[in-house]
């Protein structure tokens, strides 16, 4: 591209200033730097040259939840289906949306939950008046892996899809009652998750 530029000044051609810089692909990486300098023309022998600005760094500068909060309805259940480990599994998403990405690398988006977890995967129903007993809350991730608490666990959130400097980003898990004991109590059966999102 160097020797094509020098030709060309050499002929008599104006070469302008320009943002687009061609890069082979497989040395595009987080360290990349191009340097540019912004002179009348450009020439492959320049001596000057600007300060290096990262290529391969992608950045997100802001992220929220699509919804504050998050309502899965799980229907009712009757204390024997329980017991026989039959109560129904809800699929449910949270869907993070980004905006104002520079950079041309791959965006990151971690997250982890918070909860009063039992034990790995198990949420304990929130303790009000008329709440059920012997029941739990079974969480998995997508790949049937039990959700665990705590940053510890934090885990990346797959991109669904983006335009322009708008992406989103979705986890999907899966929740079901489960009981904890035979000894099961009819009654109101609510659960609350608190989740925490990182991005860069």
């Amino acid at each position: 591209m160097g020797s094509l530029l020098t030709k060309l000044s050499k002929r008599g051609f104006w070469v302008p200033y320009s943002s687009s810089v061609l890069v082979p692909n497989e040395k595009i990486t987080n360290s990349l730097c191009i340097g540019v300098k912004a002179t009348t023309i450009i020439v492959a022998a320049s001596p000057s040259w600007a300060p290096c600005t990262p290529v391969g760094q992608h950045q997100l500068v802001s992220c929220e939840p699509a919804l504050q909060q998050k309502t899965v309805s799980m229907g009712n259940v009757s204390p024997d289906t329980l017991r026989q480990g039959n109560a129904p599994i809800k699929t449910f998403t949270i869907d993070v949306n980004c905006v104002g990405h520079t950079g041309s690398g791959a965006g990151s988006v971690r997250m982890y939950f918070l909860g009063d977890f039992t034990s790995p995967g198990f949420l304990s129903l929130d303790q009000l008046p008329g709440t059920a007993k012997g029941v739990a809350l079974r969480l998995k991730n997508q790949d049937n892996s039990d959700l665990r608490f705590g940053r510890n666990y934090i885990q990346p959130i797959p991109k669904q899809h983006g335009e322009g400097n708008f992406e989103v980003y979705t986890y999907t898990g899966n929740a079901q009652y489960q009981k904890t004991t035979n000894d099961i109590s009819s009654g109101v059966a609510n659960a609350s998750l608190t989740y925490a999102i990182e991005y860069n």
